[in-house]
Formats: C-alpha cells, sequence, structure tokens
C-alpha cells in the first residue's frame, strides 16, 4: 500500500507489551539519573564559583573532553599541542 508520496506503508509489528512497559520504565529511571547528575553538576558549578573562575573552568572541561576525543591513531602532536595551548598559559595542573 502506499502513503501517497510513493513510499509503501509499513506493516503493523507484533509486540510484547510487557516488553514495551519494560522498556518505557528503564528509560525514564535513565532519565531520571540523568536529571540528578545534572542538577549535581549546577551545584558542583555553584559551590566553586567563587573559589576558580567559571571561564577557565569551562576550558579546562573543554580541554578534557577534546583530549577524550580524539583517539590516539587520530590525534597528531599539532591538534593536542593546539588544544592544550588554550589553558595551559592560565592554569598549573600537578597530578
Amino acid at each position: 500500500m502506499s502513503r501517497g508520496r510513493g513510499r509503501p506503508r509499513k506493516e503493523p509489528v507484533a509486540y510484547d507489551p510487557e516488553q514495551v512497559k519494560d522498556f518505557i520504565k528503564r528509560f525514564f529511571e535513565i532519565q531520571r539519573e540523568i536529571n540528578v547528575l545534572k542538577e549535581d553538576i549546577k551545584q558542583l558549578k555553584e559551590e566553586f564559583k567563587d573559589k576558580i573562575d567559571h571561564k577557565l573552568i569551562g576550558k579546562v572541561i573543554r580541554l578534557v573532553k577534546a583530549k577524550l576525543a580524539l583517539s590516539v591513531e587520530e590525534a597528531s602532536p599539532n591538534t593536542v599541542e593546539e588544544v592544550e595551548e588554550l589553558v595551559t598559559d592560565k592554569i598549573n595542573i600537578t597530578v
């Protein structure tokens, strides 16, 4: 059957209502956990807002995310160095 746009209509798919309920339940449990974590991040930022410059923290977070996103095969020394230069003149981190 056609839907009027040249695409065939998909046949209805049989499903187990219990699986749908389980999926929805787990989905919203995860969504609730995400919201709790977002609130935790807000509280963390609030706690440190007078202790550390928020612009610096944003740059450090971007640096760490960029390093994590670059796999060893894809990362060139120049790319990593460019990202590090965004913040290294502003911070001194020892591990």
